[in-house]
């Protein structure tokens, strides 16, 4: 699921349904952030990913679990922090 942030900016979640391992694409996406590339209705840009941390991860992440409540029940079974990551459209 992805998450409206600021402008042309998305927050994601490498939740993989709370499982203990983060999913392949976040895995991917830390090891190649300079060709990580998003579709958004007919639109296909290059973006950014930034991964969030401390207060700014804590901040997006309480919005995102009341936006998707199902979010924290994942966290709930899993011993690893969720990463939230910020795609920034690149221009």
């Amino acid at each position: 699921g992805w998450f409206p942030n600021a402008d042309d900016t998305w927050l994601i979640v490498a939740s993989r349904a709370g499982s203990a391992r983060h999913p392949d694409w976040y895995v991917n996406m830390a090891r190649n952030p300079g060709q990580v590339w998003i579709q958004a209705g007919n639109r296909k840009f290059k973006v950014q990913p930034q991964s969030l941390k401390g207060t700014e991860r804590e901040e997006a992440w309480k919005r995102i679990v009341t936006l998707a409540p199902g979010y924290g029940a994942y966290q709930e079974k899993t011993d690893r922090e969720i990463p939230v990551i910020r795609l920034i459209a690149e221009r």
